[in-house]
């Protein structure tokens, strides 16, 4: 490549721009572009077209000759169109929610659920009604009025924080839960002041399949092919699997002061070693019934009802039934 005198670069406006256009050119075999990059003092954007297209020419399969291709070149620069471009114009801002409108749509939600109308509640979470809001304090006279004096009273126009979720848990209206749940409700969220979840109001209000559906329990799953029966009169237990009854195993149920309640519950928690807070006595292999404030654990066992209305069994029984019954398993006690 021929050297560059040094005046190129002191006197030539353009000739930090040329000087890098040769190295390119040397690189690529244009020697031609070089040689007059280096010595034409009007160097111009004429000349980088025509380097590029020459190149491009020279290595074409259909090239004859630089000379001929040079002049095919040249003929049509002349003939180019200014490079094309597109104005993007920026979207428009979103519009700012009214808050009154979110607050009635919000309302609406919770109207819906009390009435378990899943529909409406799918077309108002469809809209962009958020499923985490909480019922304010004081609620809507309409919507105190509905459950005022009901076993939802305290849920509804006393306990702070209440989300659609725990409304419709504690009503127990499954394909609610699920509508909600699809849209981003949040199962963990918590009461203010009691800190009660969706699970604990589903427990509360005996809806066993809301339990089981919040804690992910599937057909077919060995939660739901599982079934622990208790009988108080005889004092057993039994594990039932896929209609299989187990072994009756020896339990001791509350006294009579404090008597195991009779229903339908589920485990929603276990805990290896678990200290009664109630009692401040040690509960090994503690399975939690329904988020209540008893459970299944193991413990003495006279031979009649002695507890405070938790299910005692023996330990070995106790582990057993602790490592091989998963949570969301439905517990019979009658």
């Amino acid at each position: 490549m021929p050297r560059i005198a040094p005046t190129f670069y002191e006197f030539q406006p353009v000739g930090l721009f040329c000087a890098a256009l040769v190295l390119v050119a040397g690189a690529c075999g244009n020697a031609a572009f070089a040689r007059n990059a280096t010595t034409n003092g009007e160097t111009s954007g004429l000349i980088v077209f025509e380097a590029v297209q020459q190149d491009a020419a020279i290595h074409s399969p259909v090239a004859t000759s630089p000379t001929e291709n040079a002049s095919v070149e040249v003929a049509h620069a002349a003939d180019l169109d200014p490079i094309p471009f597109e104005v993007v114009q920026a979207p428009a801002p979103a519009p700012t929610p009214d808050p009154a409108v979110q607050a009635a749509a919000l309302m609406d939600l919770f109207r819906a659920v009390a009435d378990g109308n899943a529909a409406k509640v799918r077309t108002l979470l469809a809209s962009g009604t958020g499923p985490n809001g909480e019922i304010p304090s004081p609620p809507p006279d309409d919507l105190a009025a509905r459950f005022r004096g009901t076993s939802l009273d305290y849920v509804v126009n006393v306990a702070r924080g209440v989300t659609p979720l725990m409304l419709a848990a504690a009503r127990g209206n499954r394909e609610i839960v699920d509508e909600l749940l699809r849209a981003g409700a949040d199962r963990k969220a918590k009461t203010k002041r009691h800190g009660a979840t969706a699970l604990w109001l589903a427990g509360y209000f005996g809806h066993v399949d809301v339990m089981q559906y919040l804690l992910g329990i599937t057909p077919g799953s060995e939660a739901a092919r599982t079934i622990i029966e208790i009988d108080l009169a005889a004092q057993t237990a039994r594990v039932v699997r896929n209609g299989v009854a187990g072994e009756a195993l020896p339990i001791s149920s509350g006294r009579k002061s404090f008597p195991t309640p009779r229903g339908e519950f589920v485990i929603t928690d276990k805990h290896r070693h678990w200290r009664s807070t109630l009692y401040h006595v040690s509960m090994p292999f503690f399975m939690r019934l329904s988020g209540r404030d008893f459970g299944m654990h193991a413990g003495y066992l006279p031979g009649y009802p002695a507890s405070h209305g938790c299910i005692r069994l023996l330990r070995k029984h106790a582990e057993e039934i602790y490592s091989e019954v998963p949570v969301g398993t439905r517990v019979v006690i009658k």
